[in-house]
């Protein structure tokens, strides 16, 4: 088997369990506090329990797989907390296209509301800003576990 065809496998294996995380996601009800969250938490845990063993399932069948066509997968190497970092950053670019300077662009705003999304803004990027100075810590390597 040559390099593109087992990078290709690879890349199949690695969507598949994208995707399985995100059903395990959906099935867990986690974000059901979210105010955006668009789910209506429906499973049963039968259901949750069943998808859960199969999904441990389906990844050791792909891990044996990679062995059996001697894929060697590469370890870990971006730290969580990096990751987790990068996204608060960008969630703190999302907040400033709401500041009021940014939003003329949509049209008027009233002085009333430019005042309310001023601090809205800069209540949300506080915030924001606490939790990057929480990742930008050097981690033990424990494990959160997400509420």
């Amino acid at each position: 088997m040559n390099e593109p065809q087992k990078r290709r496998i690879v890349a199949t294996f690695q969507h598949v369990d994208e995707l399985l995380r995100t059903a395990l996601h959906a099935l867990s009800g986690n974000g059901g506090d979210s105010p955006f969250n668009e789910l209506i938490p429906d499973a049963l845990p039968e259901q949750c329990r069943i998808v859960s063993e199969d999904v441990r399932l389906l990844r050791e069948r792909m891990a044996f797989a990679l062995h059996r066509l001697d894929i060697r997968m590469q370890s870990p190497r971006i730290p969580a907390t990096h990751s987790a970092l990068t996204h608060v950053l960008f969630a703190e670019v999302d907040i400033e296209d709401i500041d009021p300077m940014r939003m003329k662009g949509y049209g008027d705003l009233e002085p009333e509301d430019i005042l309310v999304l001023k601090e809205i803004c800069i209540d949300l990027r506080m915030i924001l800003r606490r939790m990057q100075v929480v990742l930008d810590q050097d981690s033990d390597g424990s494990n959160c576990s997400h509420q």
